[in-house]
């Protein structure tokens, strides 16, 4: 059983102590009740966060910088993908956009669908330099090794796979159901090709 030393006056953390008053070697926020492992940590537990990047502006929970810093590395790291991808001008297939909303969450079929989106949506008017193309990938693919090797994971040592009998039959089955399946695809964005927008 691990009970709590009254606290010390304007302490946040809390040290922890087992019921023959050990020490538990960790400590709690007196505010929120989370146990951290150290004095440190506990007593930093509910204050508010000053971004790494900046060293000024408050954080939100759980993150490190802030939201207006937080805009800058994606847009550093947005400028620094498309300088380095290929750039085509061609491209019949579904395209993505972080910072446009041109369909799904970002996604469209095709760019035709993402200018109608584009037209629609955008409150100045605006049509962005580019957007990203995008990879297509089966949303269920077996692969027979896997299945195989993750059901026999419990065999004995020496056991070989080819103890079992229907192999054959069973790998058929696999291709012929990836095959049936292979046009239920999700879209994946490419980051390495963008697709530049004609105005």
């Amino acid at each position: 059983m691990i009970q709590a030393v009254p606290e010390k006056l304007n302490m946040k953390a809390t040290e922890l102590f087992h019921a023959n008053g050990k020490t538990a070697g960790v400590w709690y926020c007196s505010e929120c009740r989370i146990v951290r492992k150290t004095q440190q940590e506990a007593e930093e537990c509910c204050k508010p966060k000053i971004c790494t990047r900046c060293k000024t502006a408050e954080c939100q929970e759980y993150r490190t910088v802030c939201k207006l810093c937080n805009d800058i590395i994606d847009r550093e790291r947005e400028e620094e993908r498309f300088a380095k991808a290929e750039k085509v001008t061609e491209w019949n297939g579904p395209v993505y956009s972080d910072s446009h909303d041109i369909g799904n969450e970002g996604y469209a079929e095709n760019i035709e669908e993402a200018l109608d989106w584009l037209e629609c949506m955008s409150e100045d008017g605006k049509i962005p330099e580019y957007v990203w193309t995008c990879n297509e990938r089966p949303i269920c693919h077996l692969n027979f090794d896997s299945i195989i090797e993750s059901s026999t994971s419990e065999a004995y040592e020496g056991w070989e796979t080819e103890n079992l009998n229907g192999l054959e039959e069973l790998e058929a089955a696999i291709e012929k159901f990836n095959e049936l399946n292979k046009d239920d695809v999700c879209w994946l964005p490419n980051y390495k090709k963008a697709l530049l927008i004609k105005k």
